[in-house]
């Protein structure tokens, strides 16, 4: 009878010990897929964050492209000889074969 429990206190004694790693597998599987998913949601995060802060830069160069293409226009206009004959015109001056009238008060 002796030998019967000693066989019974070790067959309760691995089964602990079966159950103790078995809970620990599963703890250590846990916190893996934990780690993991952690891991996933922090990238999607960041991927987002790239994203959005790509589509502002895109939009602030296609506004820097429209104030570039105003400013050129502008320059060349300013270069042209019709700019220059606005600007003489505001200060007072006319062509040669102009007829300047004086509208007094």
């Amino acid at each position: 009878m002796r030998c019967v429990k000693r066989a019974e206190m070790k067959s309760v004694r691995r089964q602990r010990k079966n159950t103790r790693g078995y809970y620990v597998r599963v703890a250590v599987c846990v916190l893996i897929v934990g780690g993991f998913l952690y891991t996933l949601a922090a990238q999607q995060i960041r991927l987002m964050n790239i994203r959005s802060e790509t589509a502002r830069c895109e939009e602030e160069i296609a506004l820097q492209e429209k104030e570039y293409e105003r400013l050129k226009e502008k320059a060349e206009y300013s270069s042209s000889d019709k700019f220059y004959e606005e600007k003489a015109r505001d200060e007072g001056y006319v062509l040669e074969n102009e007829t300047v009238f004086v509208v007094g008060n």
